[in-house]
């Protein structure tokens, strides 16, 4: 049997390849053809942006959105030399109105978003946001990334104060309104074995 072990996301390669994120609806742009917010990330909780859930694109296919599980030790990390689940039917919908927003991993790796610090009204601070992009598997989907975000390079954003914070991640969904598809590439890296399959 096949040992996986943890994608180094520092690999240019994966420049080439794409995140997926999935969607309650296949309804994807309001009547100003915007992506529609909520579809980003939940608006009832800033947390899922501060720690924003992706997977790579490829070897997961936009079908495997649509199937959740009922239970969240499926959603617990997978740690190497450790076995993956493969749920029961018990724990499994299908929504077969899920959909998936799709970004560029060069995208989200490369940034040159600013923002307004604000947080000593006397001084007025331009910050720049970075981000840090992670493998980090779940039991039940290997292919699982979260991107962290920081600001200017040293702190995370979920790590700032609040007003510093409120005005990095507003810059932040704005960004990933600006740069998510809800079509899927035609032509994209997908990762080779040897990358995440151990020797």
């Amino acid at each position: 049997m096949e040992k996986y072990k943890i994608i180094e996301t520092s690999n240019t390669l994966l420049d080439k390849s794409y995140l997926s994120r999935g969607t309650e609806s296949k309804i994807y742009r309001d009547e100003y053809q915007d992506i529609i917010e909520n579809l980003i990330y939940s608006p009832n909780s800033s947390n899922q942006l501060i720690k924003y859930s992706l997977n790579l694109f490829g070897h997961f296919e936009s079908i495997d959105s649509a199937y959740k599980s009922s239970s969240k030790d499926h959603y617990s990390n997978w740690k190497e030399g450790t076995k993956g689940i493969y749920p029961d039917r018990e724990f499994i919908t299908f929504n077969d109105q899920a959909g998936n927003l799709f970004f560029k991993y060069s995208d989200i790796k490369i940034l040159s978003l600013r923002y307004e610090d604000r947080s000593d009204t006397k001084n007025v601070i331009n910050r720049k946001i970075s981000s840090e992009i992670i493998h980090s598997p779940t039991k039940i989907n290997f292919w699982h990334m979260e991107v962290l975000w920081k600001s200017d390079q040293t702190t995370y954003v979920s790590a700032l104060s609040k007003s510093p914070q409120r005005a990095a991640l507003s810059a932040i969904k704005t960004y990933l309104k600006t740069i998510a598809d809800e079509y899927e590439p035609s032509q994209f890296y997908i990762l080779e074995e040897k990358y995440f399959v151990a020797n």
